[in-house]
Formats: C-alpha cells, structure tokens, sequence
C-alpha cells in the first residue's frame, strides 16, 4: 500500500498541489480555518492520508471528532484510513478536553518523540487556546510551542481554526503571522445550491491572481479542488493527430491537441445513439493512441459504454475484443446537470480518473439549459483554455436547440462539425476550420468515412 520511493510531502489535491506544493517544503505550518461543516477536516484528512500513503508518518490529534467517525466518513470520500493505520503510516489520538493545557502539551510532545511523524495535524486549536483562557502569557507560550512544531519535527503542522458562523475574522494571535498558508473554507447557498469555497487568506512565496476558488467534497473522489487560471496570453495547440477520415482530412487539414472540436446536431439526429460518434472516436483513439474520457450530461456512465460497446459489435467484432478496446481507450462519467451549481463546471471531476488526451462533453446543451448566458459563457471558455494549455482536445457534442446557443458553442472552437438531417433521414454535414470555408460532406461521403473507420477498428482490435 505505502510508497516508500517519494517522500515529499504533498497535499493531496490535484488544484492545491499544482499551485501551493512549494508551501510544504519542510518546515512548514498551515492553518485551515472555517465555520463549521465547511470541510476542515476533510482537508486535514486528505492532507495526512495523501501523505501517510506516501510514505510519511501523520499524528492525528483531535479533541472533537471520534475516531470511527472521521475513518468512515472519510472512508466514503476514498480515504481508506484503517488501512494506512495499520500500515504504521498514521496513528490517531482523541484526547479529552477536560485535561490542562501543560498536560495536553506534554502528551503531545510524548507522541511526538515516540511515533516520529512528518505532519501533525491538531483538531482543533480553538479548544487549546480556550484552555488557556485570557492568560497572554500562556497564549503566548502555546503559540510559541506551535510555531516551534514544524521545526521539531521537520515536516509539516496543520491547524484547524474553527470560525462561528457569521463571523470572518481569526483570533490566532501570532500563529496567524508565523504560518505559511492559511486557508478559510466557507460555504453558501446559490439557487438552491450548497456551494463550497476556499478563500486564500495567506499563501507565503506563492503568486495569487485569484484568492478564492470553488471546491467540492465528492463521494468517492473526496476534497476536489481545480484552479481558476487567469492566464494573460492564450496558450497555443499541442502536436498534430491523425485524422481517420480522408474526407475530414481534406476539409479541415488537421486537429491539434488543445483545440475544441464542436459537434452540433439536430435533437432528432443523436449521433451518439447511431453509434456514428462512438465508432469514431475509437478508430480515432486507435489510430492516435489516445485516451479519452467522456462526460455526458444525459446518460449514466454504464449506458454511454454499453452504447460504444454495442457500437463496436455492430460492424460484427466480438464482444469481449469489443469491451477490452473500449475499457483501454476510454472512461465514462454521468452527471446531472441541474443537480450542479452554475460555479461548478464538472471537469472539476475530471482529475482523480487520471491522464487523459481528450475529453468528450457530451449533451453540452442542457448544461447551457441549467445556468445563465453569462455563467456558460465564462465556464465553456474557462475549460477550453485549461485544456488547451494542458495540450488536451477538448470534444463538445451538443444539440442544436437555439441560434444563439449553437453561435456562442462554434464561436468559441477551433473545428466546427454542424450534421444535419435530410428529408428523407440520411445524414449530411458541414465542416470547417477556423478561418476556413465550409465544406459540404454529402452522406455519400460519410458513408465512406464509416467505412474507412471499420476498417481501422477491424484491422487494430
């Protein structure tokens, strides 16, 4: 279970790695403050597992939350903390409040000798100073004795900070000064929505643009936290991919990785549900070597696979070599679009299923249903330059079911694919580049694409 190869302590969380890693450089101290159920804990949590599993002792040191609460709790967001007990690389201490601050003091520091932790986290540091009441003397010795910890033990202390509700200011005296990050989580409702925040109060070395950044905890993924980058200059496209269909090839030239390929059709054109798209996007992954991730905002994770497994026995490949293609080129995620806040963009989610080379969003429309002109605007772009800098081909696959819907979505890509649906029900395309003319791909041709597609998908599974 533990990696004993990587000893660098970490956070845990994908957004607070990318952008703050460098504050756990050893020593160090954070204090994660918020009011209460805003998700302290379970950061705290993620922090000392992350790190227990990675080969780096964590002391646990709650004098609210019970053992066999937090394990199960955080057991449901991932966090399997008996096991990384039982390995020897985490070790929890509830002590009772009722002891004196010198006592609790020096138990802390017996554990401390005894276990030789890397990170110690103290849950939390309100019941410790109001132990020490309005003495300035002692308040002042307990903070000394914190600000001292990292030093002693040459790794990382994080204290937990509870704010009443209503309130937004600390009383940590000097502890606020000597720690090199302090992060206030808090949470509110938005249309219905709870909806979690983290407000970077301190982050010492590190450049902030943007101070507060929207969180989930998610069963299953845990604490999911994603930067809002505001980069100054747009990043450009990645290497070229081969393109199946000599047709396509023709039309657009290329497709670069980091570029938005929008796919706009009818409602009653599903593309996805006559298997055209799926069959693709496997000769496509085939030939490029890809993996892709799709998120649809209209079917289950199980539905959208047994669509692109089906799909694949159509053109009569067997059932297993079908299902093993598809399980290596591809993982699928269902959400529910009204179930989400319009300050959440769902590739918030993204992250813990793993590299990935494309991303597939999948019923776009209805999450343009689910939020205001502007929050879609400022999520579709926040993504696709995210992706882009990332060298990621960001994929949207959306029914047309309003002009300014399908203007905002081929105005913000690269390659714009419209189908269209003919009199009789055959299916026709345009297709264009930006900056480019359209051209017109008659189901004559698309019939040939398919074939060319078989033929890819035959020859490689």
């Amino acid at each position: 279970m533990v990696n004993n190869l990587s000893k660098d302590l970490i956070f845990g969380v994908y957004g607070l790695d990318k952008m703050f890693g460098d504050l756990l450089a050893s020593p160090s101290a954070i204090v994660i403050a918020g009011h209460p159920g805003s998700g302290k804990t379970t950061l705290a949590s993620t922090i000392c597992y992350a790190n227990a599993v990675n080969g780096n002792k964590c002391l646990y040191i709650s004098f609210q939350e019970g053992k066999e609460r937090l394990f199960n709790v955080a057991k449901k967001l991932g966090l399997d903390m008996h096991s990384a007990e039982s390995s020897g690389y985490l070790k929890f201490v509830k002590f009772p409040v009722t002891l004196a601050i010198d006592s609790i003091v020096s138990e802390i520091s017996a554990l401390i000798t005894s276990y030789t932790p890397r990170i110690v986290v103290i849950d939390s540091i309100n019941v410790l100073l109001d132990a020490v009441g309005k003495s300035l003397a002692k308040r002042a010795w307990l903070q000394n004795y914190f600000y001292e910890l990292s030093n002693t033990i040459n790794g990382l202390v994080i204290l937990i900070a509870e704010l009443p509700f209503g309130h937004e200011t600390l009383d940590l005296g000097s502890l606020e000064f000597v720690a090199d990050a302090i992060f206030i989580l808090k949470h509110r409702i938005e249309k219905g929505f709870l909806v979690r925040y983290m407000e970077v109060r301190k982050a010492r070395g590190a450049l902030i643009m943007v101070s507060e950044f929207p969180f989930m905890i998610v069963e299953g993924a845990g604490f999911v936290l994603h930067p809002i980058e505001v980069p100054l200059t747009i990043s450009p496209e990645g290497e070229r991919l081969d393109i199946v269909c000599d047709s396509f090839k023709n039309s657009i030239g290329y497709v670069r990785r980091g570029e938005v390929i929008y796919v706009s059709h009818p409602p009653n054109a599903r593309i996805f549900e006559r298997r055209e798209m799926p069959i693709y996007l496997l000769a496509f992954a085939l030939k490029n070597n890809l993996r892709i991730f799709v998120l649809s905002f209209r079917y289950s994770a199980e539905t959208l696979k047994n669509i692109f497994i089906e799909g694949i026995e159509s053109l009569g490949i067997d059932s297993s070599k079908a299902k093993k293609a598809v399980e290596k080129h591809f993982s699928f995620m269902g959400i529910n679009p009204f179930a989400i806040s319009p300050s959440y963009y769902p590739y918030q989610l993204v992250r813990p299923l793993g590299a990935v080379d494309a991303i597939v969003f999948h019923g776009l429309e209805t999450r343009y249903m689910s939020m205001s002109y502007r929050d879609y605007v400022a999520r579709f772009f926040e993504v696709a330059s995210r992706l882009k800098d990332e060298k990621v081909l960001d994929i949207v696959v959306a029914s047309r079911i309003s002009k300014k819907q399908y203007n905002t979505d081929a105005s913000l890509s690269d390659i714009v694919v419209k189908v269209l649906l003919g009199k009789k029900g055959e299916i026709y395309a345009r297709i264009w580049r930006k900056g480019g003319e359209p051209q017109l791909l008659t189901s004559e041709t698309l019939v040939k694409c398919y074939d060319e597609m078989k033929k890819v998908l035959v020859d490689n599974i």
